[in-house]
């Protein structure tokens, strides 16, 4: 009896097999990860291309914010329905904000900038989180 029990502690036939079944579970959900994280950066790249492509229309001089939003979402491949796309317009009179309508108190016409926002819920695998993007182009 002892002997059988001696030789099973010596056989190493499927000793790789056993191993292999110890590290398989932590190799797949790397791979999960990183599909994960890959899907993630996929988004967010897609989220900047619809934003890039609303704030060239407004440095080719549109001006219809409505028009802005419209051209974000329609550029931006595989949004989901609680995606958004705002725009914002802002003026400074040097390093003050100042009104969009009126002249600058030194009688100088404010630089004005339009922002275009983008956010998105992205749900993974691990992990469900808000991702955003946005781009500033000054207007005059």
């Amino acid at each position: 009896m002892m002997t059988h029990v001696a030789t099973f502690f010596r056989d190493r036939r499927g000793v790789a097999a056993v191993e292999f079944a110890f590290i398989a579970p932590i190799l797949l959900l790397v791979v999960a990860g990183i599909n994960d994280g890959a899907q993630l950066v996929l988004k967010q790249n897609n989220m900047h291309s619809g934003v890039s492509a609303a704030a060239e229309y407004i440095m080719r001089g549109g001006n219809d914010m409505t028009t802005v939003q419209t051209i974000g979402l329609s550029a931006w491949p595989s949004h989901s329905d609680s995606a958004t796309v705002t725009t914002s317009k802002l003026c400074y009179c040097g390093s003050a904000g100042g009104s969009c309508t009126s002249l600058c108190p030194d009688q100088t016409v404010p630089t004005a900038y339009i922002t275009v926002a983008a956010t998105d819920t992205y749900s993974g695998w691990y992990a469900t989180t808000q991702i955003a993007t946005s781009q500033k182009v000054r207007v005059r």
